[in-house]
């Protein structure tokens, strides 16, 4: 019993809290990779916040002066975690490929 205390009090958000900063440091540098400088990903505590031009239901996204989209931290997190999951899928591919 206290081993899953220590596990759901200690280590579960430490995990979790690892698994979001490794999404979020992914999602700053491929989303304007992939998306060639046209989408960025806003910092996390941003000092100040542009007023946006549009927005649409919600707030995953808005359109910046420049010309940039700028989406929001957590769903910049989201497509970094994503990243990876497609990175593992094909190396667990590539890997059964080439042994069997």
């Amino acid at each position: 019993m206290p081993g899953s205390v220590i596990v759901e009090l200690i280590l579960q958000p430490l995990a979790e809290g690892l698994l979001h900063i490794a999404g979020y440091i992914t999602g700053r540098v491929v989303v304007p990779a992939f998306s060639l400088g046209f989408v960025c990903v806003e910092p996390i505590a941003p000092s100040r916040r542009p007023r946006p031009k549009w927005r649409p239901s919600g707030q995953g996204f808005y359109h910046r002066q420049g010309r940039r989209i700028v989406l929001s931290a957590e769903l910049g997190t989201l497509l970094g975690l994503v990243f990876w999951l497609i990175v593992g899928l094909a190396a667990y591919g590539a890997y059964r490929y080439t042994s069997g």
